[in-house]
């Protein structure tokens, strides 16, 4: 009697210990659908962050390229005006030669 017991003890021992490794596994198995699903998730906001962060660099690039060649042309313009003075200024000069002939 108290060896059957003893067996029904071992198997209760066993099937408590199958019902944990199971449970184990599938706590397992639920976490990593979880981790999976919040990896999915950031993953989807990093490519959104991603998408976005690029839009603002093409949006500054844009401004970038926009104020470059506004410089360019401001140069431009300033050196078209100093020529256009040093021409004046030489018209006059050579007028002013003329006039004391």
């Amino acid at each position: 009697m108290e060896k059957k017991m003893q067996t029904q003890k071992l198997e209760m021992e066993k099937e408590k210990k199958a019902a944990l490794v199971q449970l184990r596994e599938e706590l397992s198995n639920d976490m990593q659908k979880e981790c999976e699903k919040l990896n999915g998730n950031h993953m989807s906001e990093i490519e959104s962050l991603k998408q976005q962060l690029q839009n603002v660099v093409g949006k500054y690039e844009s401004q970038l390229d926009a104020s470059e060649k506004a410089r360019k042309k401001a140069i431009e313009d300033l050196e078209e005006m100093k020529r256009q003075e040093r021409l004046a200024a030489s018209q006059k000069k050579s007028y002013g030669e003329i006039r004391r002939q």
